[in-house]
Formats: C-alpha cells, structure tokens, sequence
C-alpha cells in the first residue's frame, strides 16, 4: 500500500520551471563534454559575469535522462532515486535488527509527505536528498556498528561526487562537521560516545572530504562565493519572495485545506519532533539513556527545516535515523505493538486523506510527466520563432527556464529562475515591475532601459498582461494556454499577414480538462468581453470533472467576476 499511497501523493508537476535551465545546463555539458559554463550566455540584460554555480552533474544526468526517455524519462529518474532513498530507510531498519513494523510505514509515509513540498520538482536537489540520506545513515550504521568504521573512508569520494553534483553538499559537509563537534564533545563531558578509532576515522574522513570538495570547476572560489552569496543582503534580501524560502511556522496550526502542501509539511514536522521527544521519554524511563549528541542535532536541524520549505528535506531524514537508533540502543522493540496501536489507524487515516486530496485536489493528474504539455507555453515560443519576431525580448521570472531550453541562442531571456545572475538591479525591477509598468510614461521609462520589441509573460501574472493590453504602446498579437504575446507598435509593420491572421477563439480549448489552465484562460479572456468568458465557463463546467474539489468555488468566481465586468447583459457574440 505504501508506494500506491506516495505515489498518488506526487503527480508530475509542471509548475516548477527550472527543470528547463537544468536541462539546458545539462545539454551544454553533455555536448561540450565540459564542467564550465559561462551562465550569461543566456541573457541580453546586464548579469553577473562570476557567478558560480555548480550542477554539471545532476544537470548533466537530468539531461542523459531526457535523451533516453523524453520528459517521462526525467521524472522516471526522480523515483529511481525515491526508490534507492526507501530502500535505505528499510536496511537502516533490518541493520537495527528489527521488523519493518507498521509505526515504520507511517514514518516514511510521513518523510514522503513532509518532502513532497519541493520533493514533487524535479532538480538537482533530487540528488542531495540521496547524499544526505546516505551520509546522515552512514554515521548511524557505524554507531550501531563500530566495527564497520572503516566505510567513513568512502565519503571523500560521495562529497567529490556531490560537490559537483548539487550545492546541498554544504548541509552534508555540516551535518558531519557538528555530529564530529558533539561527539567529541559527549564524550569530553559525559563519557559517552563512539569510541576514539571511530571518531578519529571520522575525522580523517572528514578532512579528505574538505580536500575533495575542492575539486569543481572554480575551485576554492566557489565555496568563498557561496559563502559570500549566503551572507549577502543584496543576494538574499529578496528571497523572501521566493517559494524555496517560505518559513513554515506560520502553517503549524492552520487547517490542512489552506494551504494543502505547507500545511502537512508543518505540521508533519511536527508530529516527527513529538514522536522523537517521545522516544527519548522511553529511553530515559527504559535505561536512564540520554544522548546529547543525537538530542542537539535534532532540535537543530528541526528548527533549520521549519526556517525555509527549501530546507524541509532535512529533518525527516536526522529524524529516522536518530529514532530507530534509540530504539536499537535501548532495546525498545517490545514497546513497538503498542505504537503499532495507534499507528495503524493513523496510517489509514492519512492514506485515507491522501487519496482525497488526489481525487478532489490535483488539477493535473499526471504521473512520471506523462501529458504535462499544458503546463508550458510551447505553442506561444513557436510562434514567436516561427515568425521571427523581433528581440530583445522581454520575459518574466518564471518562463525564463522554458525559453532557455527552447529559445536559445535564437533569443536570450531577460531574467529568469536562476535568480544568481540577476541579483542587483534586474531583480529589483522585476519584484517591482508592476509599478514599472503601471502608467505609459513609467513604462517607456522601462523600455528606455530595458529595449526590448516582443513581450512574453506567463497567464499567472495577469495583472502584467492587463496593464500590457491597456497600454497603447504594445499590441497583443498572440497567446495560448500558459502565455501571451505582446509586440512594440513600432515592430507591426515588420510582422506577415499570417502573424496577425492568427486565430485566438477560445474553441482551440474545447478539449482542455485543467481547472487551473481554464480558469486563468477565463480571466484573460474576460477582458475582452462577456461572450468569450461565458465560452471559457462553459468548458470549464463541461470538462472539469466534478471531484474537483473547487469547481463550483471558480464557477461562482466566473459569474461574480462576469457581473463585475459587463453587468447583466447577454453576452454579445463577435462580429455582432
């Protein structure tokens, strides 16, 4: 039952676009059979040319992965991965010389529900959730088995993998630094501890990992640039804009419908945190058992994952390994029928719960990436390339990565998900750029600036696209499912007979089921009268299946919004 549940848990997402730049990295590596790109290649505005980023790897396998499967053969990657990460959690647990037991199932169930906040995109980050897994595990084999400290000698050659992999080796390198911190510390003061050769072989093994970790395209300037972007106001005072650095304490206590996927992450680290204080209860009462170390690291990396949903990954992972410990170190197995009491019920109560909010809640029920081709403006970049409109071209945040893959060297982005290379003034004026183009005279300041010809802006920034159609400037000429089109008057006359004759009735969407993609359409189209709104509506109400929990919530909106707009008269067909 449990990889039926996670699976229906972890549809293929769409919305996360920077699986495309990922892909782009991994094609110039792939291609080039090279571990250094000069990232601002990709951009006609002023970027930082010393950025250092460094995913040659997981960028290069996310793209071999693509070559062999397509965009399914990417996700199908992503549950390889998934797949290796559970079956260490259940050797951890058969090591320990236990069953796997039903709490056990509800313990992964809850690290899948707790991840699934960034678990569900595809990236590089993926292969950090591996590594940190395998390292965080491995010190926790070698405390069960300090017989076995010699495998510590591995983890020079994991880092000089995850170095160039994904920059999440940063957590590694520190998880490991302060478990070696506690423990020599445990047993200055207190006397308990891994013995003297174990710590000393960590501690080896950890040196050569800071040599190895050095050994990437930049060198030790990566990790002084990281160092230096982490501790940047200029870098970082504006990630509080960015979904990866949303705190979650603000969703402990919310009811789980209001913010599906924030709200069960919270409160699911919560409930792991409780359970571990509960296990440390047991094995003071059991053996008069503390342990300083394993107690620390958890309320650290509790507190660190709760900070940034980014971070969410982290926890669960201290979270297993450290419980299942103590139950081994304190031959707690005999309390596991009692837990079982109350975690069957819990386990069939949140699979119950998943599989609701799959049936009622998912707008775009695809699997392994299979039918995700809604989620991206590929009709409107094949427009624009087909009828060579003019660049520079201008772009928001979140298309940038498909125009990367798609577009380049055709056309270069104006920003786009990487976030690096624009720190400074062209972020600045994109977390702005409402004001930017809120009257004629602010916008052709912009476009002094900034001149670009052609305009593509994701449905999801309506109110860019309002201001846009009301600007008399700019000329909409096209726009699909996820985007639209905009060009610089002065360009028309450049522009064929066949650009301009491009049909944009909504009866292209009759065959659209995707609540989300139908009711963007229908905000778009409802500026431009009652009669192409009332369409949109119409396939909505007709094609979105009635489980969908917030179907008669967006028909209301639909109505209310219609009213707002054009009052109670009949819709006016066009032509009439």
């Amino acid at each position: 039952m449990l990889p039926v549940v996670v699976l229906a848990f972890y549809p293929s997402s769409g919305g996360d676009y920077d699986i495309w730049f990922h892909l782009a990295y991994g094609r110039h590596y792939v291609e080039n059979l090279t571990w250094t790109i000069d990232h601002t290649q990709f951009s006609w505005s002023v970027s930082v040319p010393d950025w250092k980023y460094v995913t040659w790897i997981g960028s290069g396998l996310l793209y071999l992965a693509y070559l062999a499967g397509g965009i399914p053969g990417v996700f199908i990657l992503q549950w390889i991965f998934y797949s290796l990460i559970f079956f260490m959690l259940v050797a951890f647990i058969r090591l320990a010389g236990q069953r796997v037991q039903i709490w056990h199932l509800l313990g992964i169930l809850m690290i899948a529900v707790v991840h699934k906040l960034v678990g569900i995109f595809v990236k590089p980050e993926l292969f950090t959730t591996f590594f940190f897994t395998f390292v965080v595990g491995l010190f926790f084999f070698v405390r069960m088995r300090p017989e076995w400290s010699r495998l510590f000698y591995v983890l020079p050659a994991v880092f000089l993998i995850w170095v160039n992999t994904h920059g999440g080796f940063i957590i590694g390198m520190f998880v490991l630094t302060l478990i070696l911190l506690l423990e020599a510390g445990s047993a200055f003061f207190h006397g308990v501890s891994s013995d003297t050769v174990v710590r000393r072989r960590l501690l080896w093994s950890l040196a050569g990992s800071y040599l190895a970790i050095l050994i990437n395209p930049h060198g030790i300037f990566y990790h002084f640039d990281t160092l230096k972007y982490l501790l940047s106001e200029e870098y970082m005072g504006s990630a509080k804009w960015l979904f990866a650095y949303f705190s979650l304490w603000d969703y402990v206590l919310q009811p789980p419908m209001r913010n599906i996927n924030f709200t069960m992450a919270a409160q699911g680290l919560v409930l792991l945190a409780c359970f571990f204080l509960f296990g440390v209860f047991l094995a003071w009462r059991r053996k008069r058992y503390i342990d300083f170390p394993i107690i620390i690291l958890n309320i650290f990396f509790f507190y660190f994952s709760m900070n940034a949903a980014r971070n969410v990954i982290y926890y669960p992972v201290i979270w297993f390994f450290s419980i299942n410990y103590l139950f081994w170190r304190c031959d707690l197995q005999n309390v596991s029928p009692r837990i079982n009491l109350i975690a069957f019920p819990s386990y069939l109560v949140l699979s119950a719960f998943i599989f609701y909010v799959t049936a009622t809640m998912i707008d775009n029920k695809s699997w392994f990436g299979f039918h995700l081709e809604d989620s991206w403006p590929e009709k409107e970049v094949n427009y624009i390339m087909k009828y060579h409109l003019p660049g520079p071209l201008f772009n928001d945040y979140l298309i940038g990565g498909y125009m990367i893959w798609k577009m380049y060297p055709d056309y270069k982005v104006w920003v786009d998900p990487r976030w690096g290379p624009y720190t400074g003034q062209v972020l600045n004026d994109w977390f702005s750029i409402g004001d930017h183009f809120s009257s004629p005279e602010k916008l052709s300041a912009f476009h002094k600036r900034y001149p670009f010809k052609t305009a593509l802006i994701h449905m999801v920034y309506g109110n860019i696209i309002t201001l846009l159609m009301n600007n008399p400037e700019w000329r909409m000429v096209y726009f699909d499912k996820v985007a639209a089109v905009f060009i610089h008057v002065s360009v028309i006359p450049e522009l064929s007979q066949a650009a301009m004759d491009t049909s944009l009735n909504p009866d292209r969407y009759e065959k659209i089921d995707n609540p989300t993609i139908l009711f963007n359409l229908f905000v778009f189209y409802n500026n431009f009268g009652k009669y192409f709104a009332e369409q949109i509506r119409e396939i909505y109400a007709r094609n979105v299946s009635d489980w969908y929990k917030i179907k008669d919530w967006h028909l209301q909106l639909m109505d209310q919004a219609m009213e707002q707009r054009w009052g109670k008269k009949a819709p006016v067909a066009p032509g009439s």
